[in-house]
C-alpha cells in the first residue's frame, strides 16, 4: 500500500466513525428515551443549555458523546438536588 492509499484508508475510517456517532433528531430522542417532540421543545425553549447539537443546513444533528455528557450532567444535578432535600 502506498502512503496516499494508507492516508485515504485512514480518512475513510475516520469518516465512518464520525458518521456512526452523528445522530439525527429521531435517533437522539430514541437514545435519550424521549419523544422527538419533547426533544424539539427542549431545543426550542433552550430548556437544557448543556444539550449540544450541530446545525447542518436545515438539519440538526447530535454527537453521541455529547448526549452521554448531557445525561451525566443531569445525573450530577439530580444528585446535588437530593443532597439539598
Amino acid at each position: 500500500m502506498t502512503t496516499s492509499n494508507i492516508a485515504r484508508s485512514e480518512q475513510q475510517q475516520t469518516d465512518k466513525d464520525y458518521n456512526k456517532n452523528l445522530l439525527d433528531v429521531e435517533e437522539a430522542a430514541k437514545f435519550l428515551r424521549v419523544k422527538t417532540g419533547t426533544l424539539s421543545v427542549w431545543l426550542c425553549q433552550n430548556k437544557y443549555p448543556q444539550l449540544k447539537s450541530i446545525k447542518i443546513g436545515r438539519y440538526r444533528r447530535f454527537l453521541k458523546q455529547d448526549l452521554v455528557e448531557f445525561i451525566e450532567s443531569l445525573s450530577h444535578t439530580n444528585a446535588e438536588w437530593r443532597r439539598k432535600s
